[in-house]
């Protein structure tokens, strides 16, 4: 289903550069499985929200997703230096991942160097699932629940074609799912604090 076009102002927000790998999670889930530099997945939504808050952040909203994902970049997908390039080499989706994880950042950044927004693990956000019109919005969190149909996810995953995989895609996963291919990206305050690893 398509949504219209609409013009969406967001607040400053740091997002973290990679998807959340397992060695990062595994510090709050130690007995969470898989390769240390591979997105953590197989992760619900609750389980995301609550490792983005002991992080001292949160999930990003959809809105601040995309945004990050576009880069300000008018091209599908662009390189770091802002150049038009190929799903390929910004992304993991079925025609390049093998359909399985990879490690994160090993393909090009977007203009903001940001790695993998495109394929690899689908990235649940704040909102909850529902439609949107085309009015103009300032830092928009979604329906509020129970109007949600489930939580939104962004990005596309290792499995899908280029058609999900890319910035406009939107999807939705109920809250307690736990897909091989479901993971986060956290989104910290303006000035965050210093993380000690």
């Amino acid at each position: 289903m398509g949504w219209p076009a609409h013009r969406v102002t967001v607040s400053p927000f740091w997002m973290g550069i990679y998807a959340v790998t397992n060695r990062e999670y595994r510090r709050l889930v130690p007995d969470h499985q898989g390769d240390d530099a591979l997105p953590a997945a197989k992760v619900s939504w609750y389980a995301a929200y609550a490792y983005a808050a002991w992080l001292g952040g949160r999930l990003p909203t959809e809105a601040e997703w995309e945004y990050a994902a576009r880069a300000g970049s008018p091209h599908a997908y662009s390189t770091r230096d802002g150049s038009s390039t190929a799903l390929e080499e910004v992304g993991w989706y079925d025609r390049n991942s093998g359909r399985r994880l990879h490690p994160v950042g090993e393909l090009k950044p977007n203009p903001w160097g940001l790695y993998d927004m495109y394929g690899n693990v689908w990235e649940w956000v704040a909102n909850w699932y529902g439609p949107y019109t085309g009015a103009e919005q300032v830092d928009p969190w979604g329906p509020p629940a129970p109007g949600g149909r489930g939580r939104v996810v962004r990005g596309g995953g290792y499995g899908d074609g280029a058609d999900v995989v890319r910035a406009a895609y939107r999807d939705t996963g109920e809250p307690w799912s736990k897909l091989g291919d479901l993971g986060l990206r956290v989104v910290l305050p303006r000035r965050p604090r210093t993380l000690r690893w």
